[in-house]
């Protein structure tokens, strides 16, 4: 979990170092035995999920949930599936991610494991508003917030107020969509990736009211505070944010270069993916990767090198 803390806090150096350290000691160590392997297996998944390589990550979490049911953690692995069901959310495996998280949550309000059940609720949330149905997102997301705020997590109480806002926007409520970015925003003020995430939702809601000005500034923030930390799986989105309200405002080159930006982040990703079933998914069924690869054909950008 280590490499995890290092990950989320922006220092993806100390990670790494970290990671290379730790491959070379647990090389050493004797294979077969659960509780050896579930370390190994979860360190690995987290730095490949950090990374992008979302396959390798899925696979890594797979086998430590694996080594948890053998040792008899329970909590070990509902906490393991809420992770896998997130790589496939990240893979726009909205089927898979649903059966597994429903799955962790079961688990984890049978164990009374509050705070993980909030971390389930707003990942199945987000999973629920890709398959269309808002009424039960809405929900989770809504429990999910108020969990985090009387935990005091500001984290994770933006976040899943950045996937609330999201939702109400798919459902035309653009108003109180605004209103949960306010205070997604607050929440996340020490976390720069979070606030990325929501300034770029900002952005999207912005373009819908024909506000372009707005959605200009809140896009070119998001990037901006994404630059210093290296991609993740919020990157494109974030980009193709700046490419449509810079195009919107009428600025195409501008708008070119920030889509051709946001199109290489998408590549570098899905080019980790060896399972053509991962890649499809991961380019045809995540509305924004899908979505940006439609774009820069209609817009005639050049193929990549």
């Amino acid at each position: 979990m280590l490499v995890a803390c290092f990950l989320q806090g922006g220092q993806p150096a100390r990670a790494e170092a970290f990671y290379r350290r730790f491959r070379a000691l647990s090389a050493a160590l004797p294979p077969g035995d659960p509780a050896l392997d579930v370390w190994v297996y979860d360190t690995r998944a987290f730095f490949a999920l950090y990374n992008g390589a979302l396959e390798e990550a899925a696979s890594a979490f797979e086998a430590t949930a694996a080594c948890f049911d053998a040792l008899g953690n329970l909590r070990g692995a509902a906490s393991t599936r809420s992770n896998l069901g997130y790589t496939y959310l990240c893979l726009g495996a909205y089927g898979e991610a649903e059966l597994v998280l429903r799955e962790a949550l079961r688990e984890s309000k049978r164990l009374a494991l509050t705070h993980l059940s909030a971390v389930i609720k707003q990942n199945l949330g987000g999973v629920l508003a890709h398959r269309g149905a808002l009424a039960e997102a809405r929900a989770l997301e809504m429990e999910a917030a108020a969990l985090f705020e009387a935990q005091k997590n500001p984290r994770l109480e933006g976040a899943a107020r950045v996937y609330l806002a999201q939702v109400l926007a798919r459902a035309g409520e653009i108003d109180s969509a605004r209103a949960e970015l306010d205070l997604a925003e607050a929440a996340l003020a020490g976390s720069p990736r979070g606030r990325a995430r929501a300034l770029a939702a900002r952005a999207r809601i912005e373009l819908v009211r024909g506000r372009h000005a707005a959605a200009f500034d809140a896009a070119s923030e998001a990037v901006a505070l994404i630059a210093p930390l290296g991609g993740d799986e919020d990157e494109v989105k974030i980009r193709l944010a700046l490419a449509e309200a810079t195009e919107a405002g009428g600025d195409r080159e501008g708008a070119r270069r920030a889509l051709a930006a946001a199109r290489a982040a998408l590549l570098d990703r899905a080019a980790k993916l060896s399972d053509e079933r991962w890649r499809q998914s991961y380019l045809e069924r995540v509305p924004e990767h899908a979505r940006t690869l439609a774009l820069a054909s209609f817009w005639g950008l050049p193929e990549p090198d």
